[in-house]
């Protein structure tokens, strides 16, 4: 019986005339299905995404190269191959075979701790991935002798003697304005983000023209300091009449078919494209956000542990269907997001936290990421800090961060995390003074 005092009389009990006959239809009902046999199957393989060691599982798209290990004269005649480690932040890994033996290889040359932070009227800017090169920046007023702006180490001499690049008085004459366009940067903005190759890299300036005109000969001018700081064009903007021009002038932010890669988007800069590849990275102008396109993300609104996956892909391009997607820059109040870096000076970042990670709601669809108690508590003061407008819920709001090998992180107040902490005015000065900086410094 379902009560001592009325037995199976649900009307008695519940005072409703109709409740005995929702009773005999709730007990009927399962007596009319079956299962005959049920499976499942997760949506998502957490292995899949991370590793053994908790790291997130990168996608190494750079290739690697065996060059990239500098040998000394004894280990010349050694066939060395590489890989990158996906689950230790991309890393290179050398080796050789011995035979059918796998033989790990760790004798690269490197001067990493020989490089000097400053020299005379320039500061070091990063060292280059095959550690036998790095990139000096000069000071205001100067620029580098002969176009020169690296360090070079002569590992093979046994001593690690560094041939360090000059600098010399800036009297590049500049044109002072663009017709139809405007400057938007220069070789001080880029040093840290170009690639540190044998060719010699003049001051150079970048130029971006209005809607409905074209850079007619490149969007780039270079002061040839090694030719009497000869300026190399005069920056033109030309009506575009819809002519058959390259496609890859074009700045706009559309999705139009055919997969095409411009080299500028409204606010960003397009800073990495191999021709013939279906991918491409671009970079905002200061201050706009970085934002993925919508086609890469609309298939993981469900889990923060995707999202965390895609994070270093938020500035790539891609082709889909014979059509381009594009991330996008945004105003930082449009983006409702200050942008975390990817990357910070000598490191990375190699784990993100999203709004629903701390707020979790009782949602059994969504995937959540998981914290210990000392990252929430941090978690929970970033977001207590933040005002009525709440945070993008697809981007990140904090950031742990490593330094590259060699280097030691210079940790904020809350260690090697960062976090825009309030969001109450946009411009970017009031941006800067938000986000808990940080920055890793040479182990020397």
């Amino acid at each position: 019986g379902i009560n001592a005092e009325y037995g199976d009389d649900m009307n008695a009990l519940t005072g409703w005339k109709i409740a005995n006959d929702l009773k005999d239809v709730g007990m009927s009902v399962p007596g009319a299905f079956g299962v005959r046999s049920f499976s499942f199957s997760a949506r998502y393989d957490v292995n899949e995404y991370f590793c053994d060691n908790g790291e997130a599982r990168r996608r190494c798209e750079d290739g690697c190269d065996a060059d990239l290990c500098q040998r000394y004269k004894a280990d010349e005649d050694i066939n060395l191959e590489c890989e990158r480690d996906e689950c230790n932040n991309c890393a290179y890994r050398f080796f050789y075979y011995d035979g059918n033996k796998e033989v790990e290889f760790d004798r690269c040359a490197s001067c990493v701790s020989e490089f000097k932070k400053n020299i005379d009227n320039a500061v070091l800017q990063k060292i280059s991935r095959n550690n036998i090169e790095a990139q000096y920046l000069c000071d205001n007023g100067l620029v580098p002798e002969n176009c020169n702006s690296k360090a070079v180490c002569d590992y093979q001499s046994g001593t690690n003697t560094i041939q360090y690049p000059n600098c010399v008085q800036d009297k590049c004459d500049w044109p002072t304005y663009v017709e139809n366009g405007f400057f938007y940067s220069d070789w001080r903005d880029e040093t840290i983000s170009m690639d540190l190759t044998s060719v010699d890299v003049c001051p150079f300036k970048k130029f971006q023209c209005y809607d409905g005109y074209y850079p007619e000969s490149g969007d780039r001018i270079e002061c040839d300091v090694r030719d009497n700081y000869k300026i190399s064009q005069i920056p033109v903007c030309k009506k575009d009449d819809g002519d058959d021009r390259d496609p890859d002038d074009d700045d706009d932010n559309n999705d139009d078919k055919g997969c095409r890669f411009p080299e500028l988007i409204a606010r960003g800069v397009r800073i990495e494209y191999k021709p013939g590849e279906q991918s491409a990275r671009y970079r905002c102008y200061k201050p706009f956000v970085i934002t993925p396109n919508k086609r890469m993300i609309m298939e993981y609104t469900s889990s923060s542990v995707m999202l965390a996956a895609l994070h270093e892909n938020f500035d790539t391009a891609f082709c889909a269907d014979d059509r381009t997607f594009l991330p996008e820059c945004l105003d930082p109040e449009e983006a409702r997001s200050c942008g975390l870096p990817k990357y910070i000076e000598n490191g990375k970042s190699v784990q993100v936290m999203f709004p629903k990670d701390l707020m979790r709601e009782n949602d059994d669809t969504y995937q959540y990421q998981s914290f210990d108690d000392e990252v929430k508590g941090m978690m929970k003061e970033v977001m207590d800090d933040y005002d009525s407008m709440p945070p993008n819920e697809m981007m990140p709001f904090m950031a742990r961060y490593k330094c590259d090998e060699g280097y030691t992180m210079m940790k904020t107040m809350r260690g090697d995390m960062a976090g825009v902490v309030k969001m109450v005015q946009w411009r970017y000065q009031d941006v800067l003074k938000r986000t808990n900086s940080m920055k890793c410094s040479s182990d020397c």
